[in-house]
């Protein structure tokens, strides 16, 4: 009789607790899945294309989703006349390195060292690490122009710490 009662004094609580809770558990927030690449590996892809990507599809897997809307507007046209990945329009370039920079957890530099006509020149690029754990390229840095960054040229604002735009619809990014 006395284990019934203690038992019934330890279950009744329980019962409660549940019954006020509406029997929801917490939930913990699941960790952002590995990134399928890494930072360099999205710019090597970059720099492996014969032309500067201008498809939604080559757009969403290498920018953020700003970045890659101002770089190809819905117009299917690039926004700038020249090859943002050698700061030239007609560019002859040989010999890549590229150097990983870690920043924080969420964002990297990756660095490109390049032969463009056999002079030496070299582009930033700074990424981040989207919630969906895929890295993107939020901003192009030419240095040999001061450090000038792409974001004010293509009218976005400049990024700070771990921001990184999300993705949005493929029809957002154009066509």
């Amino acid at each position: 009789m006395r284990l019934a009662i203690m038992l019934a004094g330890l279950i009744a609580p329980a019962l409660i607790l549940t019954a006020c809770s509406g029997g929801n558990e917490t939930k913990t927030s699941a960790a952002p899945p590995a990134p399928t690449e890494t930072p360099e590996q999205v710019v090597r892809r970059l720099y492996a294309m014969e032309h500067a990507p201008s498809t939604p599809t080559e757009m969403q897997s290498l920018f953020t989703s700003d970045l890659a809307a101002a770089l190809v507007p819905a117009t299917g046209r690039s926004a700038i006349d020249w090859d943002y990945r050698f700061d030239e329009r007609d560019a002859v370039p040989s010999n890549y390195s590229f150097t990983f920079r870690p920043r924080s957890r969420l964002t990297s530099r990756v660095v490109v060292h390049f032969q463009n006509r056999s002079v030496a020149d070299s582009m930033f690029y700074d990424l981040c690490l989207r919630q969906d754990g895929q890295w993107r390229i939020r901003d192009i840095v030419d240095p040999d122009s001061g450090g000038v960054s792409i974001r004010p040229i293509m009218h976005l604002d400049i990024v700070r710490a771990a921001d990184c735009p999300s993705a949005v619809p493929a029809a957002a990014v154009g066509n």
